[in-house]
């Protein structure tokens, strides 16, 4: 879409024109790598509750409870 428009994508690394070959296949490669390194920090987090919960030093807050009145 950027593309169609002639919009530039800027980052703290640069400003890319997604236009141009080179540019979408770098911002390509940052967005797999984004992808990837949110999937490390999701299973990192994972592993950090578990560890806690082995301790048992995880605590959890209690569902939220809806109350309906009685039927009449």
């Amino acid at each position: 879409m950027c593309a169609l428009f002639d919009t530039l994508i800027g980052d703290a690394d640069g400003i890319y024109d997604p236009s141009t070959y080179n540019d979408r296949l770098l911002l390509g490669l940052k967005g797999t790598m984004s992808e990837a390194e949110l999937h490390v920090l999701k299973a990192r987090m994972h592993e950090g509750r578990r560890a806690k919960a082995a301790r048992g030093e995880l605590v959890l807050g209690l569902p939220r409870l809806r109350l309906r009145p009685a039927p009449p």
